[in-house]
């Protein structure tokens, strides 16, 4: 049988709402305030919206909604982004004292904002291969935005090094929280579609 078919994504590319799944929710939602479906019951509404706002954010819960956002009135953005501000500074193949970048880290937000970062907020969600970062958010490999360092050798947590598409290391895990795994550990190899662009 040749059935149709539509291939359709999380959120809008931009180009076609429908193509989305939040588009279409979105739609629908528009759709019974107007009138031109049957009326929703409230229990529902305030489910598809709490999923929609849910996909919006990236999948993030509401506890790392609300630790980004005090992020933002404390440091003036989230720490990720200074993390990423380093990524971006430093070059590639190079081992790195994981103390040294929090220690950039905090002396830029000190310069930025004038706040003391506090040690929670290097949770190690950056590091594809701390196993840990299932605790943080991390729900795919695919979070590019977040892999960003790696650990050389695992046994020692002290030393990152950055990665980097142009020499992407062989044998080295991502880990992400994977609730179909039997220890709710996702693993795979590091491909260079797992990187920021």
């Amino acid at each position: 049988m040749n059935l149709p078919c539509v291939h359709l994504t999380w959120q809008d590319s931009g180009e076609e709402q429908l193509s989305s799944i939040a588009g279409m929710l979105a739609e629908y939602v528009k759709q019974e305030a107007s009138g031109q479906t049957e009326p929703i019951y409230e229990y529902v509404k305030h489910t598809i919206k709490a999923f929609l706002a849910f996909i919006q954010s990236g999948f993030q819960s509401y506890q790392q909604e609300k630790k980004l956002q005090q992020e933002k009135n404390d440091y003036l953005k989230p720490i990720i982004e200074y993390i990423r501000d380093f990524y971006y500074f430093m070059e590639g193949g190079v081992d790195i004292e994981h103390e040294a970048l929090k220690k950039w880290v905090a002396g830029r937000v000190k310069e930025v904002s004038g706040a003391e970062v506090k040690k929670g907020n290097f949770d190690g969600a950056y590091i594809v291969n701390e196993k840990n970062r299932r605790h943080y958010g991390i729900s795919s490999p695919y979070r590019t935005e977040k892999n960003l360092f790696y650990y050389p050798d695992e046994q020692n947590k002290k030393i990152i090094r950055k990665l980097d598409a142009r020499q992407i290391p062989e044998n080295i895990p991502v880990y992400w929280n994977d609730k179909e795994s039997p220890n709710g550990i996702g693993e795979a190899l590091l491909k260079g579609d797992m990187l920021p662009e």
